[in-house]
Parts: structure tokens; C-alpha cells; sequence
């Protein structure tokens, strides 16, 4: 069912699926899907924690996109380390600004109350997302990696 998608990441629905989900006259309760809907203080605690690190995770990220925009027009020739940070900076925003809150309303209420194609695209965005933060981590490690291997000075011993 369309509660599950985002459970187990399925992305397959045909447009009949969507037309018969929009043009649906009969309400079904969700509850149908669970056998009991109950939230313990767990749930609230991570809850809790998803805002937190919503807020902060945004705030943060806001803050170096910022600084990286402050340097390219202090300095349009800035440096490949600049466009990586910025770059993580921007992956982490668009994962924090998709799926941390959406994290935060399921850890309470369990059912999805979006809809099919945002079940999807949350699915998708949160894998493309997470793939464009690894990557551009190795980037950054490689990019940090030449710096000190290849462009280090040898020092002979004579």
C-alpha cells in the first residue's frame, strides 16, 4: 500500500495508480494498516531529536553556504576545497530540508499522509541526497589526499 513506500523505499506505482488515488470518492483510514497506533516516549524523544538536528543542521549549513558565497565574491578564483564544502553544504540542506522533518512527524505518527508521489520523490530525493553527500566527501578526501601525498616536498636522505 502507499503507507509503505516510504518504509521499505519502493518506487514503483503506475499513473493509473495516481489517477485512482486522486480520483478516489472512498476514505480509508490508515489505521486499517496497523493494528494499533500507539507512540511511546521513545518516539517522542526521537522525535525530539530529528527537530534538533533540523534546526541545527540548517542553521549550520545556511551559515557556510553563506561564508562559501562571501568568498567567491570576495575571490571569484577560490580554491577546489570551497566548491567541495559548499557543495556538502547544499547535499546536507537538501536532505535536512526533505526528509529530517518528514523522519520527525513518522517517528510520532507511523502512517504517510502525503500522498503517492511525494512517498516517491521523499524516497528518491533521500537516496540522491545521501549518494551526492558521499561522493563529495570523496572528493574531499582525494582532494585532501593530493595535497599532502603528491604535492608534499621529498626529502632525500643524503
Amino acid at each position: 500500500m502507499e503507507t509503505d513506500c516510504w518504509k521499505n523505499g519502493s518506487v514503483n506505482c503506475s499513473i493509473d495508480d495516481l489517477w485512482i488515488e486522486n480520483n478516489s470518492t472512498t476514505v480509508t483510514s490508515s489505521m486499517s494498516f496497523y493494528q494499533e497506533a500507539t507512540t511511546t516516549i521513545s518516539d517522542h524523544v526521537l522525535a525530539t531529536l530529528y527537530w534538533i538536528i533540523f534546526v541545527v543542521g540548517v542553521a549550520c549549513n545556511l551559515l557556510v553556504v553563506a561564508v562559501v558565497i562571501w568568498k567567491f565574491v570576495k575571490s571569484p578564483q577560490s580554491d577546489a576545497m570551497t566548491i567541495f564544502v559548499g557543495s556538502l553544504a547544499v547535499c546536507d540542506l537538501g536532505l535536512l530540508l526533505w526528509t529530517t522533518w518528514i523522519n520527525a512527524l513518522l517517528s510520532v505518527n507511523p502512517e504517510w499522509m502525503f500522498g503517492k508521489l511525494s512517498c516517491q520523490m521523499y524516497t528518491v530525493w533521500r537516496s540522491l541526497t545521501a549518494n551526492c553527500s558521499i561522493a563529495t566527501q570523496m572528493f574531499i578526501s582525494v582532494d585532501r589526499y593530493e595535497l599532502y601525498h603528491v604535492l608534499k616536498p621529498n626529502y632525500c636522505c643524503i
